[in-house]
Order: structure tokens, then sequence, then C-alpha cells
């Protein structure tokens, strides 16, 4: 039998912690965040890290605890650090894990999509480094030119992009970056999706109450 992981996501301040700790406490679990931005120190109120009502919090290294919940992947970095898809996965499989094998239930909470993604789905281009030289280089383009090399390189790949991304020029830089990396040593991360028994609960509300 497959052992069990629960997923809540959902825009940020819709309540999905105030949701996890509920569920934490009756079911004995623990929480890891799946947000780009909680993995910073300092950054609380901005990233929502606090839960809409009074809670005890204790911060420790690397995880907080509200009412003796423990959170996962809260001030993992420095905000004048880089992390990426990359450094999650590999902090967040282990942890998921530990919790697990512990006994207890993973809850896996979050508003980053490509980091649940990721972690539950997997990605084929695991682990290809950051070039700085190829960003600064593509950083002086205007996001057209960068379009067009990418369609270069592979016509169909800018077709599966949804709006957003065709505009985000960070992320058409990754990817660009990705598609011209050595392809000889890369690395595909199968996703811990196939090893759990998954539970997903999404979290909405109306954007203007929000």
């Amino acid at each position: 039998m497959k052992q069990k992981l629960l997923v809540i996501l959902g825009s940020t301040s819709t309540g999905k912690t105030d949701i996890a700790l509920h569920l934490a406490k009756n079911l004995n679990g623990e929480l890891v965040s799946a947000d780009s931005r909680q993995v910073y120190k300092y950054l609380d109120i901005g990233t929502g890290k606090l839960p809409s009502s009074d809670v005890e919090v204790n911060k420790g290294e690397g995880f907080w605890e509200m009412d003796k919940v423990k959170v996962h992947l809260y001030d993992v970095e420095d905000p004048l650090s880089r992390f990426n898809l990359y450094q999650y996965i590999l902090q967040a499989e282990q942890i998921i894990k530990k919790i697990s094998d512990s006994g207890k239930l993973p809850i896996l909470v979050g508003g980053t999509g490509l980091y649940i993604r990721g972690l539950l789905e997997g990605i084929s281009d695991f682990g290809i480094n950051e070039d700085a030289d190829l960003r600064a280089e593509l950083e002086e383009l205007q996001i057209e030119e960068i379009k067009k090399r990418i369609d270069n390189l592979d016509s169909q790949i800018l077709k599966k992009l949804n709006n957003s991304e065709l505009n985000n020029k960070r992320r058409l830089i990754r990817l660009l970056e990705k598609l011209i990396s050595p392809k000889d040593g890369m690395k595909s991360f199968p996703g811990i999706g196939q090893e759990f028994d998954v539970l997903k609960i999404g979290d909405s509300d109306d954007r203007k109450d929000i």
C-alpha cells in the first residue's frame, strides 16, 4: 500500500495554510511549503507565511512551528541568494519521505504550480546549471528576439506556453538556456507522485475578496 500525500494548492491569500494546519492537527501531519518566495528569510508578511488566524509561532532553521505543527521549507535561503526548482525538489523530496516514514502525514501546501508539478510529476531536464554569461547576453535582447532563438531550436515549444509564459522574459531565458545546454549528463527526475497515494485539494476565492 502506498503512503499518503495530501496536497493543498491555490492562489495567495485563499486560506491554504489555515486549512492545512487544521488538517495537520486532526490527521497527525506536518506541512511542507511549495512556495518560491516562502523559502526566503525575513519576507514573512508579503509571502503569506502567517495564517489568517492567531497562532503561536516559533521559528527554527528552515522551518516554523505553528501551534506545534511543523511547517518545513520556510526560511531556508537568504533573500540575496538564488533558489530554484532543482534546489526545491532536492529538499522537498527528502523532507516529505522523512515525514511519511515517521508515521505522519506530509501535507504539501503552495501557490507555486511549477514547484508542485515538478515535484509530483517530474521533469526531464533536472539539474541543468544556470549560465551567467548567457543570461547577461539574453537580458540585453527584446522578448521577440529571444522567442526567435527558441523557435529556431524547437519550433513546437512556444506553442505549448500560455500567454503569461510567452511574455515572461525570465521564463523564456531559462527555456533557451535549457535548449542549448549540453544534453550529455542531463538527468531526469520521475516525480514522487507515483510513489504516493496523492489527494489534491484546490482552494480558491473571489479575486475581489482576496
